[in-house]
């Protein structure tokens, strides 16, 4: 039995300050003045949530009596028992006042209202709110919502949806042991109702304690690259020496001059891939990207050119000059996509699987830049990647050029010494024939 009394409850009297009276399991009895009724009394329940405490409001005295309160704390504990959030609990007198708040069952919504919108309904409208959204967040978002939620429960409301419904999707990825993509569809499904809450006031959001499908920790996935001075070299030695193969890879024999491109101005692969003629400026030496087309859809992304880099490009003109795109693609395609160039490094220059990836050059520029002393800022926003947190970003419009441009250079100058090293290293070496093995150098 609790230690409160119901002679104690009715008769006791609002203070100068908020008392609490506690009855046992946690639930209190909370007293406070009030100018409009005298003073206050409510029935709390407090717990621990994800390490923290809380408190849970069952009901105000009268409405609510001391046994109807200790029959509510009994249940609340038992709904957290089954590790349910605490926002889900609601009491039952609470529900019914919700209840006699909706609409009128003679005056039902009207068919298109956002009270019948089907969950498919729902995410294409949501994926057209956000302006600042780049293509290809929207196409990555879009494509994720399609996979998971609109393939499974496209045709539903989103009214019908429930909380254990949401609790089945990211389980079944949890499960999978996909973690990462369960963290990244619960939070998809966030997204959407914080959008559907603002066309539907009265929908309830069940999108809630879906973190706690996330409790195991996910490493960063890092792209495997090189890092030693002697690999580096030989991998351009590789690049120099490739010759296109028409047999035994689908690698157009313009491919090669992509990772050039990859590996003098650390653009991601799908951005050298869809890169296009107009976006070249070979006056002032720059690679001029839109917003739309970057990963973090920084405004005029303007990237400096090494000679290298212009003599690439030089070369790679003279052959599909002619077309919209630099890499234009077969069978019908705009451009080549990113998985021609890592099969290329697979295929044509001889790596293994988790030896080196088209993104892994990038690291390797981010690695040798940093232990070759070169400017922190230069390097990342060379990167293109966003330097600070977002108030520093709002007020820092700086792109370093200058400081890119001698960067750019100094690295390609850097890539070829090493090459040169390497090939001085092999001429050196004993020879099992009578004279040294010719090289077939590719000018760049």
């Amino acid at each position: 039995m609790g230690k409160l009394t119901v002679k104690f409850v009715e008769g006791v009297k609002a203070t100068d300050k908020k008392a609490a009276y506690g009855d046992g399991e946690a639930l209190e009895l909370h007293v406070e003045p009030s100018k409009r009724k005298g003073c206050t009394k409510k029935w709390i329940a407090r717990f621990r949530w994800e390490g923290k405490a809380n408190n849970k409001t069952l009901g105000a005295f009268p409405d609510t009596s001391l046994a109807e309160a200790r029959q509510l704390n009994a249940a609340f504990r038992a709904h957290l028992d089954q590790g349910l959030h605490p926002a889900l609990f609601v009491p039952p007198h609470m529900a019914r006042k919700a209840k006699a708040q909706k609409r009128p069952p003679d005056t039902p919504a009207p068919p298109d209202s956002p009270q019948h919108w089907t969950v498919k309904q729902y995410v294409e409208k949501w994926l057209k709110s956000d302006p600042n959204w780049s293509k290809n967040t929207i196409k990555t978002k879009s494509d994720r919502a399609q996979k998971y939620i609109v393939k499974p429960y496209g045709h539903m409301k989103l009214r019908d949806i429930t909380h254990a419904v949401i609790e089945d999707c990211i389980r079944l990825l949890t499960e999978a042991e996909k973690h990462a993509q369960a963290k990244k569809v619960a939070g998809v499904w966030k997204q959407l109702y914080e959008y559907a809450e603002l066309h539907d006031k009265s929908l309830p959001n069940v999108a809630q304690n879906l973190g706690r499908y996330r409790k195991k920790r996910v490493k960063a996935k890092h792209h495997p690259t090189l890092v030693e001075p002697a690999d580096i070299g030989d991998f351009v030695v590789r690049l120099e020496d490739y010759k296109p193969k028409y047999k035994g890879t689908k690698a157009l024999p313009y491919t090669i001059y992509g990772l050039w491109l990859v590996l003098y101005t650390m653009k991601r692969p799908h951005e050298v891939c869809e890169g296009k003629w107009a976006e070249i400026d070979f006056e002032q030496k720059l690679w001029r990207k839109d917003a739309e087309s970057t990963k973090t859809g920084l405004e005029n992304d303007e990237c400096p050119l090494s000679e290298q880099a212009l003599k690439v490009l030089t070369e790679l003109h003279k052959i599909t000059g002619d077309f919209e795109y630099m890499f234009p693609g077969g069978a019908g395609n705009p451009h080549i996509v990113p998985e021609t160039l890592r099969k290329l490094i697979l295929e044509g220059l001889g790596y293994s699987v988790g030896e080196l990836t088209t993104h892994g050059l990038r690291g390797m520029f981010s690695t040798t830049g940093n232990e070759l002393g070169y400017n922190f800022e230069a390097v990342e926003k060379q990167l293109s990647h966003n330097i600070g947190n977002e108030v520093s970003q709002a007020y820092n419009h700086a792109k370093y050029l200058r400081m890119r441009r001698q960067v750019v250079q100094k690295y390609a100058d850097w890539l070829h010494v090493q090459a040169n090293k390497v090939r001085k290293k092999k001429m050196q070496a004993p020879a099992d024939h009578d004279s040294p093995e010719q090289v077939n150098c590719i000018a760049v």
